[in-house]
């Protein structure tokens, strides 16, 4: 992210107690700058951790790279459906203990599906994020960036 002209501050990470089933958060500060809060009542592992952070640190390249404006849903969606892809929450894995069983493009839906529980807490997209997902989907899912392919 340095490379792209983003340096992470000191106290970009925070560990808080959150309320809400949430297990942490990309967010500005303020003055603008980028930061991720972990829950650390709601995040009871290490494995849980390494996702919860590639998800929010997902957020934040996207946020250095594309100069997101969180209040335009479509970019809001994108960057959600590649956390959602990217960052391990889709795995097989973790389908299978949410009861989640499809075995034709799972990870597709599954990344629909997270990204859309992410979007709806945004008040600027309340009633638009089936719209916007599906608008973004296929040029958002595809695009792997900073990886090579969804790992």
């Amino acid at each position: 992210m340095e490379k792209m002209g983003c340096s992470l501050e000191p106290g970009f990470f925070s560990s808080v107690e959150c309320e809400g089933k949430i297990n942490g958060g990309f967010h500005l500060d303020d003055d603008g700058k980028p930061g991720v809060v972990l829950c650390q009542n709601h995040i009871p592992d290490q494995e849980w951790m390494d996702r919860t952070m590639a998800h929010e640190l997902i957020h934040a390249f996207d946020h250095c790279r594309n100069k997101i404006d969180w209040n335009k849903c479509e970019h809001h969606a994108c960057s959600e459906i590649r956390a959602a892809a990217l960052s391990g929450d889709c795995n097989w894995k973790y389908e299978f203990f949410r009861k989640n069983f499809n075995v034709s493009k799972q990870h597709q839906l599954c990344t629909r599906r997270r990204a859309k529980l992410s979007i709806e807490q945004n008040d600027a997209c309340k009633g638009r994020a089936d719209e916007c997902i599906e608008k973004v989907f296929d040029s958002c899912y595809r695009d792997w960036s900073p990886y090579r392919e969804i790992p």
